[in-house]
């Protein structure tokens, strides 16, 4: 028997225990080979399948990302697989958390780090810091998960744990519990991504694109994307797709950076949904398209991201593609400032007087 027999909807395989994420990528590959058979060339990444199988038939009642973690000596947690640049699944529940809207993911980090899993905590102290659909910004919560682990990240980064390394960076170049040094941030991002990890090549690509903590070469920059997206980093792609829209050290590709928003946009990443949906908004007269940006924006503020309730709110504002519609202008704006937007706030006074209470809506 398959592995696709019986998954008839990206939902049995979340189910079962995978993020959204991986699900609908998972999914999608398995749609084609319902259709056309699995590729006779097809050589599955041993590390990958083993993540899917720990998830789909875990049977100890225990969903933790920290279940296949070994210890070292003297019970020192050491992050799973951080010598396989495949492994990628608890970065991607963090990013279903942050982008997705996946409150499973959520949960799995949450008892990851009171299993003091310190990866997990770092991955709880950034979304936190940001907020999310499920995890309402927090400042103190975000400072107090960075730092339960910042000793661990300290000791670990030394010894040539590359996962350690890229937090220990991270936390370097934001100065989470230490002082601020973008320079020594940049020097561990890239003593990880030296050693393949996905998301610290992104973070030096990033690095060198800005000119921080590092000289500012762009072509530099790209070339880490390029290889971050190669070892499995969605958030490169992003990235990428941003440097063809932008001409940021590559030629000007529309149709690349349309590929890219379109696959993660689907994927259901709030953040791209949005980007998309400016493309369609602001596009030249032939690439306009209001219902197309409509339908993007939207999805995107069904999760809660406040860029693009913001931007709806605009829109029923001004008229924009759009019947004007003040309450329902209103109605995105007070959303917008409970998710902490300035912006919204000024807006919401601006717009009030031209709604009267009985005519509020809800969103």
């Amino acid at each position: 028997m398959y592995l696709h027999d019986g998954v008839d909807h990206p939902q049995d395989l979340i189910d079962s225990g995978l993020n959204v994420i991986r699900a609908k990528t998972l999914f999608k590959r398995l749609v084609e080979w319902k259709a056309n058979g699995v590729p006779l060339d097809f050589k599955p990444s041993h590390n990958y399948f083993d993540g899917i199988i720990t998830h789909a038939s875990n049977t100890s009642g225990s969903s933790s990302p920290t279940d296949n973690c070994e210890e070292s000596a003297g019970d020192e947690p050491t992050y799973l697989n951080v010598s396989d640049t495949n492994s990628l699944w608890m970065e991607q529940d963090y990013n279903a958390a942050r982008w997705c809207s996946d409150s499973f993911a959520v949960e799995r980090l949450k008892t990851a780090a009171d299993n003091n899993d310190p990866i997990a905590q770092m991955h709880l102290s950034v979304l936190y810091k940001h907020g999310c659909k499920h995890i309402p910004k927090d400042e103190q919560r975000y400072t107090d998960y960075a730092s339960r682990a910042l000793p661990w990240l300290q000791r670990q980064s030394t010894t040539g744990n590359a996962a350690a390394q890229y937090y220990y960076g991270y936390i370097l170049s934001h100065g989470f519990g230490v002082s601020e040094s973008k320079a020594e941030g940049a020097r561990y991002y890239q003593l990880a991504a030296d050693q393949g990890l996905s998301i610290a090549l992104n973070a030096l690509g990033t690095c060198y694109l800005k000119g921080e903590g590092v000289p500012k070469y762009e072509e530099v920059g790209v070339s880490y994307l390029r290889k971050a997206v190669a070892a499995g980093s969605i958030a490169a792609e992003v990235n990428l797709a941003l440097c063809y829209q932008n001409g940021f050290g590559v030629d000007v590709n529309e149709l690349e950076m349309v590929k890219i928003y379109r696959k993660i946009a689907e994927l259901g990443y709030a953040n791209v949904q949005h980007y998309f949906g400016l493309y369609y908004l602001n596009g030249t007269e032939e690439k306009q398209n209001y219902a197309k940006a409509l339908h993007w924006l939207k999805l995107s503020a069904e999760q809660d991201y406040v860029d693009a309730i913001v931007t709806l709110g605009y829109l029923y504002e001004t008229g924009k593609g759009v019947e004007k519609d003040a309450a329902l202008a209103l109605a995105y704006y007070k959303k917008g400032v409970g998710l902490g937007s300035v912006y919204a706030a000024d807006a919401v006074e601006r717009v009030v007087d031209l709604v009267e209470v009985a005519g509020e809506v809800e969103v």
